[in-house]
Order: structure tokens, then sequence, then C-alpha cells
């Protein structure tokens, strides 16, 4: 008898006599990590949103380059050539 106390530590002794947790603390843990998890996910929804706003507004401006006319109603070029020239120079 003597020989397991001595052979025990202190913090052995005192995981021996922790008490369990309770549900309520083990359904706090559940409920904290799903709330990080709806938080994770509500911020990648939002990331996604502002990149596809950002898509829609550069597409946007390529087509009004695209539709400008002049006063006879014939396409201007200059603004074709450009957004082609932008296209070009982000490709390399």
């Amino acid at each position: 008898m003597k020989q397991k106390l001595a052979s025990t530590t202190v913090t052995e002794m005192a995981e021996k006599n922790r008490k369990k947790p309770s549900a309520m603390v083990s359904m706090e843990k559940v409920q904290a990590t799903r709330e990080a998890q709806r938080a994770e996910v509500q911020a990648e929804r939002e990331a996604a949103m502002k990149q596809k706003f950002q898509r829609i507004r550069a597409r946007r401006e390529v087509q009004q380059y695209h539709q400008m006319k002049n006063r006879k109603g014939q396409p201007v070029m200059s603004g074709k050539v450009s957004a082609l020239m932008s296209k070009i120079q982000n490709s390399k």
C-alpha cells in the first residue's frame, strides 16, 4: 500500500479525484463550436458575395466600353481596342 502511494504523483491523484464534467458543460462546448463554425461559414459567404459583386462590376464596365456609340450610331472602336489591350496585358 505504501509503495502505491509513493509511486503515484500528485497530478495522478488529482486526476482521479476530479469530478466528471456535467452534461451542461459539454453542451456549452458543443454550442460554442457550432457558433464558431456558423461564424466561419458566414464570413466565407460574405467574402464570396464581395468577389461576385466585384466581378459583376468589372463585367459591366467592359460592357459599357463595348456599347459606346458615336453620333451616327456606329460603335466606337477605341473602347473595344482598350478592352482587348487590357485583356492581353492581364493574360501575360
